[in-house]
């Protein structure tokens, strides 16, 4: 008996529970497809397994694509021979399912079910691969082991190695016994038995919601929303995609927690559909009123597409209110289309006090407390301000400039005037105020020492420049201060009249020696 086998290889640490472990990870996913001989059988309504079971892989890709890393391999293997064990066809990848799609298009079932060996291969690829999140396996087959392999002993090794296998039966064909002993050594429990598409569809999803992190009521990286949100409430999975709009195309995309709809613009003009797209009239669309497009605004219609843009009637061309708590969109065409704002932001959000959860409330009056802030610039040209988050969740952000640019005003840390002119200039012979010592807490090694800011070679005779100040310290540094004679920035330099005074008050010290001296003479 041929084998189909889906491996699902999620990379995860088995000690821990599913969701706690795959949160905020999106683990590697590998589905090991058996394509064996058997596959060709027909279930169900004159539908082979191959083709049932690459259907419910599409649908199990499609539904947790994002949240589960999707790699694919097929064995016997393809290209192969009868009982080679399966290689990667498809690298595990958050967005593969077009890649798996395409590559089970092209193989076909043949050959015999190399189980084990492909196991083993498989847990092979997996351990040389660095693991980034949990992992498992599943598996689903139409049949059991006929390659000589020991598949409970290869799913004990995965189990051994921090993988657990799931077991699918597909089929009448299967042997319960067998598929119940792979997965004890895989650390499941009992294989799940599929009859038809359906059921194998939905016990492929089942296993993938306990090792994704759909339904555990919150929105985690890779999902759309979530299945155990409720009762239309922000981040709940859609059922239905009617937004009573003619003018759209109304579809459900996706699956679990990546459900989404999708509306798509209708824009050929066919009677009786209830739509007027944008540029037909009564003319070719019944569903247009008479007088569309003739400048006026006729009864019947919610605007004139002859009506100038900024003129009473015009129809409109977008639908941004600007406001970040409304989702706004263009119900209609023609001389229907209008505009719809559907409040995002939560009940509460508006009502004009500051409740529990809110950081601001937009109905508050700016300058209020509790009022949501409109800009964020907090006057220091040192601090990059940014405005983040929506509706009743906006705050400001303030982050220091890492690195200042000429004429941005700011002079960032550890730059100086010859990088940045916005920097006050270095200490200089000329220079007596308004400046800053760049040497300051400058280290050079050893026969270099510190001029404005830099550390440069002594001179050729090994002794350091006429200009420095200071030999070289223990720690084999020196400086030269360029002459200066003022304080760090911030500070004050000693006035003219101060220099003058100190220079008066040298000279009459400097004649009462010498007149002390002409006495003793």
């Amino acid at each position: 008996m041929r084998a189909i086998i889906t491996i699902l290889a999620i990379l995860v640490v088995s000690s821990v529970p599913a969701h706690a472990a795959t949160c905020g990870a999106v683990p590697d996913t590998i589905i090991l497809l058996d394509r064996s001989g058997s596959m060709q059988e027909s279930i169900g309504f004159l539908q082979t397994k191959w083709s049932q079971a690459t259907w419910a892989v599409n649908n199990l890709t499609a539904a947790f694509g994002g949240q589960l890393g999707f790699g694919l391999v097929m064995f016997p293997a393809w290209p192969g021979s009868s009982c080679q064990k399966g290689f990667l066809n498809v690298p595990p990848s958050a967005s593969s399912a077009q890649a798996i799609s395409t590559s089970m298009l092209t193989t076909f079932p043949d050959g015999n079910t190399p189980i084990g060996a492909t196991l083993d291969n498989t847990r092979q690829y997996l351990l040389g691969k660095p693991a980034s999140g949990p992992r498992y396996v599943i598996l689903v087959t139409d049949g059991k082991e006929t390659c000589g392999g020991n598949p409970v002993l290869s799913a004990q090794a995965l189990l051994s190695a921090g993988i657990k296998t799931y077991v699918i039966g597909f089929g009448a064909g299967v042997d319960p016994g067998a598929l119940n002993a792979i997965a004890a050594a895989g650390g499941t429990g009992a294989y799940e038995q599929a009859n038809s598409s359906t059921q194998l569809n939905n016990a492929l999803q089942a296993i993938a919601k306990k090792i994704s992190c759909c339904g555990n009521g919150q929105i985690d990286p890779g999902e759309k929303c979530d299945t155990a949100i409720g009762g239309g409430a922000a981040g709940s999975c859609p059922t239905s995609c009617n937004d009573n709009n003619p003018c759209t195309s109304d579809s459900l995309g996706g699956g679990a927690c990546n459900a989404a709809c999708v509306y798509t613009p209708i824009t050929k003009p066919q009677s009786g559909d209830g739509c007027c797209p944008p540029g037909a009239n009564s003319g070719n669309d019944n569903d247009c009123p008479p007088g569309c497009g003739n400048g006026v605004l006729d009864p019947g219609e919610a605007c004139d597409t002859a009506i100038a843009q900024g003129k009473p009637g015009a129809c409109p061309q977008s639908c941004d209110d600007n406001d970040p708590c409304t989702a706004d969109r263009m119900i209609g065409g023609g001389c229907t289309a209008q505009c719809q704002h559907a409040n995002t932001c939560g009940k509460n959000c508006g009502d004009g006090k500051l409740d529990p959860g809110e950081l601001c409330d937009r109905a508050i009056a700016a300058g209020q407390p509790g009022a949501c802030p409109t800009q964020c610039d907090d006057g220091d040209r040192c601090t990059d301000d940014k405005l983040v988050g929506a509706g009743c969740a906006l705050k400001c952000e303030h982050s220091p400039v890492a690195s200042s640019k000429a004429s941005d005003g700011c002079c960032a840390p550890n730059v100086s005037n010859r990088d940045d002119p916005d920097c006050p200039p270095p200490c200089g012979p000329d220079r007596t105020e308004n400046c800053v010592d760049v040497c300051a807490g400058v280290s050079c090694p050893d026969q270099h020492y510190c001029k404005y800011g830099k550390c440069e070679p002594w001179n050729n005779n090994g002794a350091p420049p006429a200009t420095a100040t200071s030999e070289p310290t223990g720690g084999g540094a020196s400086e030269i201060s360029g002459g200066c004679a003022c304080d760090s920035a911030g500070g004050s330099a000693p006035s003219g009249g101060l220099l003058v005074l100190a220079a008066l008050a040298a000279l009459l010290l400097l004649l009462s020696r010498r007149r002390r001296s002409g006495v003793r003479g």
